[in-house]
């Protein structure tokens, strides 16, 4: 979008007269061209999915899960979110934890190795592996 802009703009970049006086039309052709994305570019990356009401609801119920130290619950919970959205790295980074406390050693490291498929530059993911380890 920038590419399309910057030569129509440039010529008003350094007269700040011609600048003032056309502001308007500036910013006008600068919203007409936000909705001009290609449609490629438009759509979510499966690793960057639109979430749903229904994600958010399962990752609140397995955090409060977690916090009250009930494991169980939250990992249930947290499949459910992965049911929604599998790509997100969230959820099983918080599985993974889960796992964990329950000293499920090897499924906490496949959690983690999900995240790394995903997210190859994942420190938490690389922290989980670790201690899963000790």
């Amino acid at each position: 979008m920038l590419e399309i802009i910057q030569p129509i703009i440039k010529p008003f970049l350094f007269h700040p007269k011609r600048l003032s006086f056309c502001w308007d039309s500036i910013w006008l052709l600068c919203l007409a061209f936000v909705g001009c994305v290609p449609e490629e570019q438009n759509r979510r990356s499966p690793s960057n999915p639109d979430p749903s009401e229904a994600y958010f609801r399962w990752m609140n119920e397995g955090s409060l899960h977690y916090r009250q130290g009930d494991y169980s619950a939250a990992i249930q919970a947290y499949l459910e979110a992965s049911a929604e959205i599998p790509q997100d790295p969230d959820v099983h980074l918080n599985l993974a934890n889960c796992l964990l406390a329950q000293d499920a050693s090897q499924e906490a490291l496949q959690e983690a190795q999900k995240v790394l498929d995903i997210e190859a530059t994942s420190a938490a993911a690389h922290f989980i592996m670790g201690s899963a380890y000790l």
